[in-house]
């Protein structure tokens, strides 16, 4: 089985239609839900606590 290069494979898919301002909006949440992640280590905040403070579902800090 021959491989394919990842630069290779990034340029296939950075060519598509759309591709760039899709593949930003994905890096920008992204970055976002590590940052929240960072923040609530460092504050030693619960998941629940946190999702108290946001005022969103518990189940929505989960999922990040």
């Amino acid at each position: 089985m021959a491989r394919t290069k990842f630069s290779e494979l990034r340029d296939t898919v950075v060519a598509k239609p759309g591709a760039a301002e899709r593949l930003a909006g994905l890096r920008s949440e992204t970055l976002e839900e590590i940052r929240l992640s960072e923040l609530r280590h460092a504050e030693a905040v619960s998941r629940a606590e946190l999702a108290g403070r946001l005022d969103v579902p518990q189940g929505a800090i989960s999922k990040l």
